[in-house]
């Protein structure tokens, strides 16, 4: 499964990338740092997921998905906070076909197993990149 990952921060870029690079049937084919690179990269790259932080230095992650949506992504989005992610994102974020919410402090595991087994099932032939 391709997977794109949108973050801001390096360290934690690369802790993503390395993390979820290593996972099996799973190839990081593209990071991106803002708004405008990651639906570029999203668009072109046509992944069957996006790890995306909320907080973007020039935008939200929510409004980058919403664009990818608009312009035909249709991969899901996993979403990156610092804490508890509050209840007006995670209802919007169901609005955009997010599956997932991760604290990156706490669910890094959880993050990479979820990527893990949504990767398995497609590679099993339940689905596509």
């Amino acid at each position: 499964m391709k997977v794109v990952v949108v973050e801001d921060s390096s360290w934690m870029r690369d802790l993503l990338v390395r993390s979820i690079d290593a996972l099996p049937n799973v190839r990081v084919v593209g990071v991106a740092t803002d708004e405008r690179q990651a639906v570029e990269l999203i668009v072109r790259t046509r992944p069957g997921c996006v790890v995306i932080n909320l907080n973007l230095a020039d935008g939200s992650g929510l409004d980058t998905i919403r664009a990818a949506r608009l312009q035909g992504f249709s991969g899901g989005a996993r979403l990156l906070t610092f804490g508890e992610i509050h209840r007006e994102y995670v209802a919007m974020g169901e609005s955009l076909g997010f599956v997932g919410y991760y604290d990156k402090a706490t669910d890094l595991e959880r993050l990479k197993s979820d990527i893990a087994c949504e990767a398995s099932a497609r590679a099993a032939g339940r689905g596509s990149d």
